[in-house]
């Protein structure tokens, strides 16, 4: 950032470059005249930086999973539900049928001397498409929580997981690899219980198929800043890539 009484700075600006000085970066730039308009030159532009900062973490996340990714859960997502994701090595199946697939990562970290679970999950699932309003923000509201309390039970008898509504999620319709999209950032919580936390959730039009497919990520870690858990689910449920079945041998 400069600060300097030059033809070229009576105007403040902000400039953003990717890779401009080396592969994966993003370099943030900034000139004015005074301090007071660098800091309002900063602030029209601070949702665009937030948001390609957040995404370039996304990305990076995505490309170390990718490297010890979880072969046997990609493989049956492909057979199962014509999709691949890359998950980690240490995922795991909670639940799977026609309906849907439940995928569970359990893990431990360290704060204050004392050893803390952590959870993230991710949930797909697939449905006819038959109208434009599916795409809806309270259309996907509805269908998410009929799926989670249908699948996913808390930990108490009568529990299940829905959306927190007392913050409303933000809605986005949006394109992803080529598809119309949309997505749902949120808070969930267990129903007659006291967890909860953040998710976000994919729905994209499956043109092959007719169908939408949704794929969520979520987070349960209640002594822990969620942000990066969380980076790391959106950057499982971007992976999200149509897969071809396998024809059966003659």
């Amino acid at each position: 950032m400069e600060l300097a009484d030059r033809v070229d700075t009576q105007v403040p600006n902000v400039s953003i470059y990717r890779e401009k000085y080396a592969r994966n970066q993003i370099y943030i730039e900034g000139a004015a005249r005074t301090s007071a308009g660098l800091a309002l030159a900063l602030a029209e532009r601070g949702a665009e930086m937030r948001s390609i900062l957040h995404r370039t973490e996304v990305d990076r996340f995505g490309r170390l999973m990718a490297l010890d990714e979880n072969e046997v859960i990609k493989a049956e997502l492909a057979e199962r539900m014509h999709l691949e994701l890359t998950l980690p090595r240490d995922a795991r199946w909670a639940k799977k049928n026609d309906e849907m697939g439940w995928i569970d990562r359990q893990l431990t970290r360290m704060k204050g001397g004392d050893n803390h679970d952590v959870q993230q999950g991710f949930v797909v699932y697939r449905e006819p498409y038959t109208s434009d309003q599916q795409f809806s923000m309270q259309a996907r509201l509805d269908k998410r929580n009929a799926i989670m309390r249908a699948h996913l039970p808390g930990p108490t008898k009568g529990s299940y997981m829905t959306t927190e509504m007392r913050y409303i999620p933000s809605y986005e319709e949006t394109v992803f690899n080529g598809q119309f999209a949309s997505e749902l950032r949120g808070l969930w919580r267990i129903e007659n219980n006291y967890m909860g936390g953040p998710f976000y959730s994919l729905t994209v039009l499956d043109e092959r198929s007719g169908e939408l497919v949704t794929v969520e990520g979520y987070t349960y870690a209640p002594y822990f800043d969620k942000r990066e858990y969380m980076r790391e689910a959106e950057a499982v449920v971007r992976s999200l890539q149509w897969a071809e079945p396998k024809k059966q041998e003659e």
